[in-house]
């Protein structure tokens, strides 16, 4: 039995008036809760939004299993859900299945919020004698299309229900094997249904009842401006239905969109199934979910394509609402648009449960697409993945890049990375916590004060920023990292090396420009600090084994030793570390190692389309081009390393870390291609929790679903203290 569960808009409810306004902050369920008191130059960092602004994570509508939602409005200004219902498993106990579903459920709802069943509607079950044996397209249980060994099936997959023609009528498919109609012969949307499909007559003379599509699944209804009604299926497929809606009136079309502009032929379809058709802005509005691979794991995203024509051709398809299934697009009583969506994958905030979240319109420049791009996403500071994104707050609103964080001896976390912000403009900062919630800004060193670098250098350089647009990177520390290693801080850093021909050189009369470390004198981060040379190594980061050991690691340019007096740079030659299986891993600079239950860990960035920092990234497949990081595993430091898996999806070049109580953490920066639409945050870095345990002998890191109450409480005390009264 499955209890309902409070969800974001039933927190809410005491927000509720009259006026339209309040309407519409409690149907989005995202309203914030007073004003934000913004800290001196938190409201300019990488010259985007305000960090502390509250976001929030939807919760499931209702707790009964439910994939593939479908959300429409009646007349009476009534929403109506329904979806693939699961039930419990005849095979496996505690399993839910979503295959042998006989019979399609209806809720409906005032508010989006509360939501009333309506029962069973329609079972394919309670069909018997005559009318069963001329249902030949679902008598039998059948193989899933594309599962030629897999277990025999049958049940309803994926209804939408739509209201047209001053009717509501369902649309099924049977396992993808067919798709049927259903008309309410009531005029409500609890039926009850009549099916409506051609007929033709058997060998027999009897009259046999068949499917309105003898192929394809997930379909859908649409209803133009000038009242014709078309059916949707399959991958893209779509076709008139005659007058009466019972067989299609001409033969179907494919909907093409256009491809990505770098693979030719990549994609023709803006999806693979679930494709809903909306007419918003003038525009036709195209959605499907499809399987992206993003670095490791596959998402269950929806996308979505805009067209001027009906038959299109569709524009290049955008990244729409991530982890969210098949989707049905619908305007609430604000007139904004909203979306149903279901998560269906390892990484969603939710899974198997119906949810609902508000869309915003998103217009890219035409340096981030090389077509028209205004087109709906889902709103900005809205979760949809897994882990509580939503509560946490940035240890600088500052832009920090490739970021890393230690727990060190004196109680301490130090957070460090690429100063990349001009706030940081000339010097090396670092900051400090004792809880990992309100931090410390501390200056290690100063450019000015690098024994190596020359006075014209230095100049050269803060010249040379100063004259960019934003600030370039000439006078900036980047790649920071810091460590305690043998009683003491150490700090890996670079200078980038700069284009212009007025560059001088070191004292030594060399460009020096690379990865550089120094080592504190006195054993505190406030140092004074002595010059250990060059590392020898892009990105580099150290690691210190149990038995003292300590190794440097340069991203895809491998894995190497130090010298045991951590002096004079690396002790030999790099070697590259890579899965073993020849398998494809993310080894981009920014590579890392660590220690978990006594194997090793190595961990990397990259693009999940496969570029390396492109600035913004090339967005033509899809928008997508998160900056994720991930991990392989062996038993010794160079291997052989299993297959890579995901660790921080979105999380940028970041790096993992253990509390006092032994619990790992991940500091990250949120960078993403699709900038404004960035999951998290775009350049401000963080920490997050992580999960870390076995699974059939693999080690498993993943964001943890829920924050630590310790650290919760930490984060609330501090939002509390930012905010004032409305």
């Amino acid at each position: 039995m499955w209890t309902r569960r409070k969800t974001l808009m039933s927190r809410r409810r005491n927000l509720a008036a009259a006026a339209l306004a309040t309407a519409i902050l409690l149907l989005a369920g995202f309203a914030q809760a007073g004003q934000v008191k913004v800290p001196k130059g938190y409201d300019q960092p990488c010259g985007f939004r305000n960090y502390y602004a509250e976001r929030e994570k939807p919760a499931p509508l209702l707790d009964h299993p439910l994939r593939h939602p479908s959300i429409t409005r009646g007349p009476d200004g009534v929403y109506y859900l329904t979806g693939t219902a699961g039930m419990e498993s005849l095979k496996e106990p505690g399993a839910i299945d979503f295959d042998n579903s006989p019979h399609i459920m209806v809720w409906k709802s005032q508010d989006l919020e509360n939501w009333t069943p309506l029962g069973t509607v329609f079972d394919i079950a309670a069909w018997s004698g005559r009318e069963k044996l001329d249902m030949p397209w679902w008598r039998y249980p059948t193989v899933k299309p594309g599962l030629a060994f897999g277990p025999l099936v049958r049940g309803i997959h994926a209804p939408e229900i739509h209201y047209l023609k001053d009717n509501f009528w369902i649309v099924f498919s049977i396992n993808g094997q067919g798709v049927g109609l259903l008309k309410s012969t009531s005029g409500k949307a609890e039926g009850p249904y009549t099916l409506l499909s051609p007929s033709s007559l058997n060998r027999h003379g009897a009259s046999v009842v068949r499917p309105l599509i003898h192929e394809g699944g997930s379909p859908s209804l649409f209803q133009d401006d000038d009242g014709k009604i078309y059916l949707l299926w399959g991958r893209g497929l779509i076709a008139p239905l005659n007058e009466d809606m019972t067989a299609i009136a001409e033969a179907p079309r494919q909907l093409l969109c256009q491809t990505d502009g770098q693979i030719p032929d990549f994609p023709r379809t803006v999806g693979q199934r679930g494709f809903h058709l909306f007419k918003a802005d003038g525009k036709y509005r195209l959605t499907a979910e499809n399987i992206s691979y993003r670095d490791q794991y596959a998402a269950s995203d929806v996308f979505v394509a805009s067209s001027d024509s009906l038959f299109g051709p569709y524009g290049q398809r955008r990244w729409m609402i991530p982890h969210a299934g098949e989707t049905t697009v619908f305007k609430g009583p604000d007139g904004a648009l909203y979306a149903s969506y279901c998560g269906n994958d390892e990484e969603s905030a939710f899974v198997d449960r119906a949810g609902i979240v508000p869309l915003k319109w998103d217009t890219e420049k035409p340096e981030q697409s090389r077509v028209e791009s205004k087109f709906p996403r889902i709103a900005a500071g809205v979760h949809t993945e897994r882990g509580a994104w939503h509560e946490l707050l940035p240890v600088t609103p500052y832009g920090m890049r490739d970021v890393t964080c230690i727990l060190a001896p004196d109680g301490f976390f130090y957070y460090s990375g690429s100063n990349t912000d001009s706030h940081f403009a000339g010097r090396l900062a670092v900051f400090r916590s004792k809880d990992l919630v309100n931090w410390e800004e501390i200056t290690v060193m100063k450019l000015d004060d690098l024994p190596w670098l020359s006075k014209e250098s230095v100049a050269a350089r803060k010249k040379s920023s100063a004259a960019k647009k934003g600030g370039g990177l000439d006078d900036k520390f980047m790649d920071c990292e810091v460590h305690f290693i043998k009683g003491t801080f150490y700090f890996i850093y670079a200078l980038y090396e700069m284009k212009s021909a007025a560059l001088a050189p070191a004292s030594d009369g060399k460009a020096h420009h690379g990865v550089r470390y120094m080592r504190s004198v006195s054993g505190k981060i406030e140092g004074p600090w002595e010059d250990m040379g060059m590392l020898g190594a892009s990105q580099g980061s150290f690691f210190e084994d149990n038995d003292g050991q300590v190794y440097v690691c340069a991203g895809r340019f491998g894995l190497g030793k130090m010298r045991a007096d951590m002096s004079g740079g690396r002790d030999g030659d790099l070697r590259q570390v890579l899965p073993a299986d020849g398998s494809h891993a993310f080894t981009d600079v920014g590579a890392y190692l660590r220690k978990i239950n006594g194997k090793y860990a190595y961990f990397s960035c990259g693009y999940a389309n496969g570029w390396w920092h492109e600035s913004p990234p090339p967005l033509g497949d899809d928008g997508i081009s998160s900056y994720n990081f991930s991990y392989m595993v062996a038993a010794e430091p160079f291997g052989p390393y299993g297959r890579a898996r995901m660790a921080v999806d979105y999380g940028g070049h970041g790096g993992i870390f253990q509390d006092a109580q032994g619990r790992w953490w991940a500091a990250f920066f949120g960078c993403e291609g699709a900038r404004d639409f960035r999951r998290h945050w775009w350049c401000p870095p963080g920490v997050v929790p992580l999960e870390v345990f076995e699974k059939n002998g693999e080690l498993i890191i993943r964001v943890a679903a829920e924050l630590p109450p310790d650290f919760k409480a930490a984060l609330d005390k501090k939002r509390a203290e930012l905010k004032t009264e409305p």
